[in-house]
């Protein structure tokens, strides 16, 4: 399998083999691994580097993109999807949406788009990658969206959810 393959919350443990599995089973790939900090500070981000490393022929780029942010997902969004239009990357294959934000024991948090961060960051943002990005995959062979989740978007559901997740009800403001 060819193609670009984009996974959220790359540097997360969830990802960590993930990505090493997609990298050995398609080495020709392209791995867009999207990360909240991309720096070398981030102990994270230093362990998915030293996977990528273990692939020196695969074309593995770090990209930095917050989810709490829509107009960070929209400006990530419209890069890939012009580095694609102009064929300096192949066509979409797959967006793997594994990033996620759990809130546990601070008070509520709210992101600068106004949503619960829970929910935008583990969805929102996701949803809204996914739609902008629909038309930048392969358009004879299509593509596929992996959505990783949890039952934290069910709310009462989870005994350690302090702040139950609510979908907003205006979509289009995504």
């Amino acid at each position: 399998m060819t193609g670009t393959f984009i996974i959220t919350g790359a540097n997360s443990s969830v990802a960590i083999p993930a990505i090493h599995h997609l990298l050995t089973k398609y080495p020709n790939c392209t791995l867009i691994s999207t990360v909240r900090n991309a720096s070398s500070s981030d102990a994270n981000t230093n362990t998915l580097r030293q996977t990528l490393d273990q692939f020196p022929s695969a074309t593995t780029p770090i990209r930095e993109v917050d989810l709490s942010s829509l107009s960070a997902v929209k400006s990530f969004a419209s890069s890939i999807a012009s580095e694609i239009t102009s064929r300096k990357l192949p066509p979409l294959t797959a967006i793997i949406c594994n990033a996620y934000y759990w809130n546990l024991n601070s008070p509520l948090q709210t992101t600068t788009d106004g949503y619960e961060k829970t929910v935008q960051v583990s969805h929102l943002a996701h949803v809204a990658l996914v739609l902008r990005l629909l038309g930048s995959f392969d358009s004879v062979k299509g593509g596929r969206i992996v959505l990783f989740s949890s039952d934290a978007h069910w709310p009462g559901k989870n005994g350690l959810a302090k702040y139950p997740p609510a979908i907003p009800d205006d979509l289009d403001s995504l």
